[in-house]
């Protein structure tokens, strides 16, 4: 009966109280729920990262009447927080609320409270709860009632509590265990956690999202995690915590060196460091440690990890990431932030540097330093930056058509050689296992090989880049080499004929004779984009030809299309730059001396394996 007494209080509260702490349904990848709070007149979703962490695209936020509106994913933050910006659709009941200020009092006073959950049609839904145990950072809480489940997709739900006739926000339910027991993350935490957010200026679209708060503790699945220090000393980072189980006497697994869980720091630079061995207690181990050994509840056990090859110019970390497993209970990810040699602090972070040219594109934000000329080799620098969360992005050097390329002003074509991220190299792909910290600029190095002595700049530098579910293509134009004072495009080519088909412009330059050979020499440019063409050398009744002016029709032995030579079709994955002339030739073998003139030099391309087209020049005289 006291149960049915306590919803309907919560009701008639709700129905009496419209602002405040609002939550809302969530709908991503993953169910979950969330709260509302505004800044600055724009308002904003608080949810479990979880939830809505892997989300490129709006996703669906409903309120109470059934309000829908759209938002976006823009930030991330510890103790598993994110943050989302509602773009569009029906306004939602949204405030900047503050803790309430006898928080701690009606917390401590407090043993029973209401877990509301928002349903997909915004309906609401409460369950009365007790309040199990608490501590400085969780609140454990079970149902009261048996048939009453808090189970997967009640993420994010808001639990509150009455005082006084008001409704207090006590914090939002982080997660659920195979016990029917919840883990609320208390509210004065998630306010203190996103504080540098909402205390901050006004919010820019498409702005990058604040930097990360630091932490001396992190409370994970009933493990305490005290930062102690970390000491540079020579070429070697030593990093010293304290681990308490808080419930019960536990084993957990620390893992210093196993594939994509080994544990790591980066510099303010963004170089990963990997380490040598980590030490739990009196056990040391070069992979994993804990299994065989019992945490005792309550008591500080030490830990630490050592690093090795640090280089001079290393001033603190922006990121140090291990990873734990408990048993029967998976694996979780433990990150420090902002970690200086003399403790706690950002001063050694680099402010950000602004390039020559910026793409911002998959939540990064890219800069082109410099492309710098060395003998036959071109070497462009970029910083990467990761706008939204900590991630891994991989940067393709070579593969097939998603290799790097380099384009000079002429339009010849270079592919990459090596590619760098931060301290991690390869000749292919680079980035699968390297983390992006948040807001910290990590260099990216492409090096080109065999640039020819004639080029001055690059028109086009292309880059893909792909997540785990995107793929995009990123471009810079009219770079100049660091040894030019500014880009200067090829000046244009006027043939003694010309012709302009489905948007390419032909200029024909000459057919000159060579021994025994014919070679006809034109010039092709797209006016108002890049294109990929591919044109015809051999291939049936679409070979070029030329036809003497003794009637004979000759075929090719030879095509070029820039740096691209072929016997059958040429271009297939040549980009032929946005208003840049590139070099297309025809070689036909076997060419007569006694033939003075061409009547005739027919050939064919094509756009994305579309439809062949003709492109013909007539009368043509052979020097």
């Amino acid at each position: 009966m006291r149960n049915i007494y306590l919803i309907l209080a919560y009701a008639i509260c709700l129905s009496s109280n419209t602002f405040g702490q609002q939550p809302v349904h969530i709908r991503a990848r993953e169910t979950g729920q969330g709260i509302l709070k505004s800044r600055n007149g724009e308002c904003f979703v608080i949810a479990p990262l979880h939830v809505v962490e892997k989300e490129s695209k709006p996703v669906e936020i409903r309120g109470r009447q059934n309000t829908l509106s759209k938002a976006l994913f823009i930030g991330t933050y510890q103790l598993d927080l994110g943050l989302l910006r509602i773009t569009e659709g029906e306004k939602q009941n949204c405030e900047n609320w503050d803790i309430a200020s006898d928080f701690d009092k009606s917390l401590n006073e407090t043993y029973e409270g209401i877990l509301e959950t928002i349903q997909e049609n915004g309906s609401s839904k409460a369950i009365k709860v007790f309040l199990n145990e608490k501590d400085e950072t969780y609140i454990t809480i079970r149902p009261s009632f048996p048939n009453d489940k808090i189970i997967k997709g009640m993420s994010g739900s808001s639990l509150f509590i009455l005082a006084n006739g008001k409704r207090v926000y006590l914090g939002m339910l982080m997660e659920v265990d195979t016990e029917n027991k919840g883990i609320v993350l208390r509210a004065d935490i998630i306010d203190k956690t996103l504080s540098s957010f909402f205390s901050s200026g006004k919010v820019e679209h498409n702005a990058s999202s604040p930097p990360l708060p630091s932490y001396k503790s992190i409370t994970e699945r009933g493990f305490r995690f005290d930062f102690a220090e970390c000491k540079k000393n020579g070429s070697s980072i030593t990093c010293k915590l304290f681990v308490t189980s808080e419930i019960k006497d536990s084993k957990i697994l620390i893992i210093a060196n196993y594939y994509e869980n080994s544990a790591r720091i980066y510099d303010q630079n963004g170089m990963e460091f990997r380490p040598e061995y980590v030490r739990l207690g009196n056990q040391t181990e070069t992979g994993q440690v804990g299994w065989d050994y019992t945490l005792v509840k309550g008591v500080k056990a030490p830990l630490e990890f050592k690093f090795n090859e640090i280089p001079d110019d290393t001033k603190g970390i922006s990121l140090f990431r291990f990873v734990i497993e408990i048993p029967d209970q998976g694996i979780s990810e433990i990150k420090f932030r902002n970690l200086q040699f003399a403790g706690l602090s950002d001063k050694f972070l680099n402010p950000l540097k602004k390039g020559i040219q910026s793409r911002e594109d998959m939540g990064l934000d890219i800069q082109l330093m410099e492309c710098i000329r060395n003998g036959s080799s071109a070497v462009c620098r970029l910083l990467v930056k990761s706008n939204v969360k900590d991630q891994k992005v991989r940067f393709i050097a070579q593969y097939y058509e998603n290799s790097a390329r380099l384009y000079d002003q002429q339009g010849q074509e270079y592919f990459s050689h090596t590619i760098s991220l931060g301290n991690s190299h390869s000749d292919g792909i680079v980035g699968q296992d390297y983390t992006l910290v948040q807001n910290i600029q990590t260099p990216l190095e492409i090096k080109f090989d065999e640039v020819q002595e004639t080029a001055k700049g690059a028109s086009l530098l292309r880059l893909i880049i792909e997540s785990e579910n995107n793929r995009s293509e990123v471009k810079f134009y009219a770079i100049p080499f660091s040894d030019e004072k500014a880009y200067v495009p090829a000046p244009p080519v006027k043939g003694i004929k010309s012709s302009n088909i489905n948007g390419l412009d032909f200029q024909l330059l000459e057919c000159k004779r060579n021994g025994d050979n014919l070679v006809c020499r034109l010039v092709v440019k797209s006016p108002e984009k890049d294109r990929i063409a591919s044109f015809v050398v051999n291939y049936y009744q679409f070979t070029a030809r030329v036809i003497g002016d003794n009637g004979v029709d000759y075929k090719p032995t030879l095509g070029r299309i820039g740096t691209k030579t072929g016997e059958g079709t040429i271009g297939q994955n040549y980009y032929l730059v946005r208003n840049v002339q590139t070099e297309l030739e025809f070689t036909f073998g076997n060419f007569p001396e006694s033939v003075k003139s061409v009547a005739l030099l027919r050939f064919f391309f094509s756009f994305d394996n579309s439809q062949s087209l003709p492109v013909e020049f007539s009368k043509i005289p052979v020097i």
